[in-house]
């Protein structure tokens, strides 16, 4: 058996202990041991994905290509460049792009701004900050140039999409 269907089968077990035997802090124990279980269960989804997949868990096995998109969702802010990317990465510019391209799907700027306009849908739907506010944090030095990609990536402006939230 492999250490993590061991660990999935001990997980299984002491989350039913848990829930068949009330016991002091059993919510507490429960929660927790749910977040195990779902860790364990996406890494065997994980190791069952064909390597030859381009999502998200295909790149994260590059160890390269898990370090550059570490660094991109630690600071989607930065002014990334290719050659910033690729030394994160620990790899010639050419070999990133092409690495971080077929392990992905999408070149290393498309999944950056892929990335930071969910992060401007988020701050859009959850909060009351100003444009430039959101520009900012996901990396556009202007709200001008932060609406224009905002639309291209999701078809309204930033201000019609907010305003299609519910509640408001």
């Amino acid at each position: 058996m492999k250490p993590d269907s061991v660990s999935l089968s001990d997980t299984l077990r002491m989350l039913r202990n848990e829930v068949e035997t009330p016991n002091f802090g059993n919510q507490i124990v429960v929660r927790n041991l749910l977040s195990s279980l779902f860790i364990y269960v996406m890494r065997a989804w994980a190791d069952a994905a064909s390597p030859s997949t381009k999502d998200w868990f295909s790149a994260v096995r590059s160890t390269h290509i898990a370090r550059a998109l570490a660094r991109i969702h630690e600071a989607p802010e930065r002014a990334w460049t290719l050659d910033d990317l690729a030394e994160q990465a620990g790899l010639s510019r050419a070999a990133f792009v092409r690495n971080f391209t077929a392990s992905v799907g999408e070149p290393p700027h498309s999944y950056l701004t892929r990335w930071r306009m969910g992060i401007a849908a988020q701050l859009l739907e959850a909060t009351d900050l100003r444009l430039g506010e959101i520009a900012s944090r996901v990396g556009y030095r202007s709200e001008f140039s932060f609406s224009r990609a905002f639309k291209l990536a999701r078809g309204v402006s930033p201000i019609q999409y907010r305003r299609a939230m519910p509640g408001r």
